[in-house]
């Protein structure tokens, strides 16, 4: 049963990747196709672009890396949190699911001997 409840939780962490990649995509091509603001003045609001897109997309890369892609977009969402000052962490706590699932997909992973190796 333990063997199950790690590939699913695994195939749980793809999904919320997935979904939460395609979600700031889209965010991202409405904001090119019907920009609402002018251009990031200053490069805080670029740095805040730039740890905001490693946050939803790292853990996309986490199907082949986990561990270092999943620490990579939690660090990432938390610096962006301190530097933005967010205040709805319920936007931040949906951003940071698939990299917690991730990591915990891997610790989980790492620590049974017997489960075969993640493809």
């Amino acid at each position: 049963m333990h063997r199950t409840a790690v590939r699913l939780l695994g195939r749980l962490a793809e999904f919320g990747s997935y979904s939460v990649a395609g979600i700031f995509l889209l965010f991202v091509i409405g904001e090119f196709l019907a920009p609402h603001s002018g251009a990031p003045s200053g490069a805080r609001e670029w740095f805040g672009i730039l740890l905001i897109t490693v946050a939803c997309c790292a853990p996309v890369y986490g199907l082949r890396h986990e561990l270092g892609a999943a620490a990579t977009s939690l660090i990432a969402l938390a610096l962006f949190c301190l530097m933005t000052g967010l205040s709805d962490w319920r936007v931040a706590g949906v951003i940071a699911l698939p990299g917690a699932l991730h990591l915990l997909h891997a610790l989980l992973d790492r620590s049974d001997p017997a489960l075969p190796a993640a493809s």
